[in-house]
């Protein structure tokens, strides 16, 4: 069995293109990305990667709090803090916009 997080984001441009309506949003960096749910119809390369960093700290600290209370190796909980990361693009979750899953 394996466990992991994943993130998923409602895009809502498409929605707001049908209905003729301009978003207008600022960011002021690129890893700012509040305002692209509104602005883009996918993940930006800023924002999937935050949301990996994210996942994997996630992941990170989990594994560590629970090789601790254990007593073990973070390598015997059977993950490690370098877990892989897997973007799937255009795959609905549970119907829901697009996912970026953390797993072993």
């Amino acid at each position: 069995m394996s466990a992991g997080f994943a993130a998923s984001t409602p895009f809502l441009r498409g929605l707001l293109d049908k209905w003729h309506i301009e978003p207008l949003g600022f960011a002021r960096e690129e890893y700012k990305s509040v305002v692209s749910q509104y602005t883009d119809k996918e993940y930006s390369k800023a924002n999937k990667e935050a949301t990996r960093a994210l996942l994997h700290s996630w992941m990170a600290q989990i594994v560590t709090d629970v090789a601790a209370a254990r007593g073990i190796t973070i390598a015997q909980v059977g993950h490690t803090s370098s877990s892989d990361v897997h973007v799937m693009n255009k795959t609905p979750l549970a119907g829901r916009g697009d996912a970026l899953s953390c797993v072993p």
